[in-house]
């Protein structure tokens, strides 16, 4: 399950469980969901002050969700720079961030079309 609220107009486009996001040096498992206007990345909140994860402890269980890591506009995104093993998303604060995922590249690129 995924833990964000869609904005009024807004309709999911693709949701992938494939992307891979670079962080200080290694690969970190992710989900995306591409919307026509935004792009969102989601994972499983740290255990660390997580209540939820204290419950389950102590034997209660609960449905975990992916939240919201990273939210970029669509039109804030100015270029998307590949290489070999990662898409650079390039912000126009000159902000960036390293995402692999061919299909959330592709059909990124096609919605920057129309």
């Amino acid at each position: 399950m995924y833990e964000f609220e869609k904005m009024p107009g807004e309709e999911i486009v693709l949701i992938s469980n494939e992307s891979v996001l670079k962080m200080d040096e290694k690969d970190k498992g992710i989900s995306t969901i591409l919307t026509n206007q935004r792009l969102l990345l989601l994972d499983y909140p740290s255990s660390v002050n997580n209540y939820q994860e204290a419950l389950k402890s102590r034997g209660a269980s609960y449905i975990m969700r992916k939240e919201v890591i990273l939210v970029a506009d669509l039109q804030d995104v100015v270029r998307i720079e590949t290489d070999e093993n990662y898409d650079k998303y390039v912000m126009a604060n000159t902000n960036y961030f390293y995402l692999r995922d061919d299909q959330i590249r592709d059909t990124f690129n096609k919605l920057q079309q129309n």
